[in-house]
């Protein structure tokens, strides 16, 4: 893992509560964008802190101050800068590394596994993890 990592969306990852009444939550406890974030700061594992940087959430680099924006996407921002230059707008510079990352289309972890038979059937992909798992030996699970 990266020595700094900063969050690339809002997180919100706590609540802070009355000290005279600790029932009664006053605020939520959040990142805004760009701020420095950790696994101990989010109080959090290191590996649900992968989860994030797996989702993109958060990244080993700086957002930059022109996509700090809360009320739209740093994608969103993009693709209107795009959007603009193609209308030959000046938007200055855009740089491609980060085009790149921020349009990337994510995908699910469990994306190529999964594929639907000719009757239906939802059954693993070949040569993923879980076709070459042994047939459990448990019967089916049924609705009463």
């Amino acid at each position: 893992m990266a020595d700094t990592y900063y969050a690339w969306s809002p997180i919100v990852y706590g609540a802070v509560f009355d000290e005279k009444n600790p029932t009664m939550i006053l605020g939520v406890k959040s990142l805004a964008l760009g701020e420095e974030v950790s696994a101990d700061k989010l109080g959090i594992s290191d590996e649900q802190f992968q989860e994030l940087v797996d989702i993109g959430s958060v990244r080993d680099y700086a957002l930059p101050e022109e996509y700090r924006d809360t009320n739209a996407s740093p994608q969103q921002i993009l693709s209107s800068k795009v959007r603009a230059s193609m209308d030959g707008v000046d938007t200055g510079e855009i740089d491609p590394t980060l085009m790149t990352t921020l349009m990337r289309r994510t995908t699910d972890i469990t994306e190529g596994e999964k594929e639907v038979t000719q009757t239906g059937e939802v059954v693993p992909a070949p040569g993923t993890p879980a076709s070459n798992a042994p047939a459990s030996s448990a019967p089916p699970q049924t609705n009463p």
